[in-house]
């Protein structure tokens, strides 16, 4: 049974800008069963760059954003499929493209390529070519990061869930603007509040309680916030699936014991026994 989501009930929908909320819908894999059941909220453009919608893609090529589309992890067969259409700098950054780059080393673009976190056995037979801003986003890279302290630019680390470690043994040179939007980031965040950059804080889908505690002391940073790209804003309704599960469950009873099939097992030599016990 597909997970099924709401919104969480202390956001005011109302305060939300719908067409940015379209675009991180778009980009949601768990959100494609309600693009297709609602496909007037689809955003292509955001929709390029979600893997699960690749079937999505495929039946109306003519709305792929191709440029978008080369950093899709789940797309390398549809742009092997249209090589000419590749955008090679999004496609360096893409981590499903590795074999794909290889086959192209020309292509490459380095620069790109440095914030690729399957790529890092290329970027180390290639130190002189990499960039280090973009490496120090790297999730990947935090052991070269660390042994090149004077080259990391520490904003983009701040905001690397993977460098926590490098920050923590670095305090002084946290940025507190990008760390306010890093997931795992959520222990110094409580731990340093009057640091936290609150309109950035929103974009945190691991920071939820903390903006909801915002909200309830006041109520006027709703307009301060970019909730509209933050997934966490949904949440599992539990409550529907169960309703959904027991109407499944039900649905399945009725259709096992209707008496046309029990009749059909009994006209085949079948014992009714046998029938429940297998049922």
């Amino acid at each position: 049974m597909p997970a099924i989501y709401k919104l969480r009930e202390w956001i005011p929908i109302n305060k939300l800008d719908l067409s940015r909320l379209s675009s991180l819908l778009s980009s949601m894999p768990e959100a494609i069963e309600f693009l297709e059941a609602n496909p007037h909220f689809i955003n292509w453009c955001a929709l390029s760059a979600n893997p699960a919608a690749i079937h999505l893609l495929k039946a109306n090529q003519d709305r792929i954003n191709w440029d978008i589309l080369s950093g899709n992890p789940g797309a390398i067969d549809l742009l092997r499929a249209y090589p000419h259409k590749i955008d090679w700098s999004r496609l360096s950054a893409n981590p499903a493209a590795i074999e794909l780059l290889e086959e192209h080393e020309d292509w490459i673009d380095w620069y790109w390529l440095s914030r690729n976190p399957n790529a890092i056995h290329l970027i180390e037979a290639n130190l002189e070519k990499i960039n280090w801003r973009q490496l120090s986003a790297n999730t990947s890279a935090v052991h070269l990061l660390a042994n090149n302290l004077e080259k990391v630019y520490w904003d983009m680390p701040s905001a690397n869930p993977s460098a926590i470690g490098l920050l923590e043994a670095n305090p002084h040179k946290i940025d507190w603007m990008y760390l306010s939007m890093n997931p795992a980031a959520i222990h110094l965040l409580k731990a340093n509040l009057d640091k936290i950059y609150i309109t950035f804080l929103s974009t945190n889908k691991a920071a939820m309680d903390m903006i909801e505690s915002i909200l309830k002391e006041d109520a006027e940073w709703i307009d301060n916030f970019m909730l509209e790209e933050n997934s966490g804003i949904f949440e599992l309704d539990y409550a529907t699936m169960r309703e959904s599960k027991e109407l499944l469950h039900r649905d399945l009873i009725e259709e096992m014991f209707h008496p046309t099939r029990i009749e059909k097992h009994l006209m085949q030599g079948g014992e009714i026994e046998d029938y429940l016990q297998w049922s």
